[in-house]
């Protein structure tokens, strides 16, 4: 394969020139390619709607609940030894 703007030989097949410095060739896929999927075109996947402070809420109640288990757990070993 040879680089689509200089030419250049490309046997190793990189995605930019040696020579040039440029996309040695075209993309063979876009970020849109997804939507054309079997997969991008399901229309029964359900998303759901939270609001940034009850998301921010829940994320403070779990990592304190983490927490208070990583200290019981600590406490616990310290007084195995």
């Amino acid at each position: 394969m040879n680089c689509k703007h200089c030419e250049a030989p490309n046997r190793e097949g990189w995605f930019y020139c040696k020579t040039c410095g440029k996309r040695a060739s075209s993309r063979k896929f876009t970020n849109i390619m997804f939507m054309r999927s079997e997969v991008g075109k399901r229309t029964d996947i359900e998303f759901s709607t939270t609001s940034m402070d009850k998301h921010i809420a829940k994320v403070t109640k779990d990592k304190k609940i983490r927490q208070a288990k990583v200290w019981e757990d600590r406490v616990r070993q310290a007084s195995i030894n």
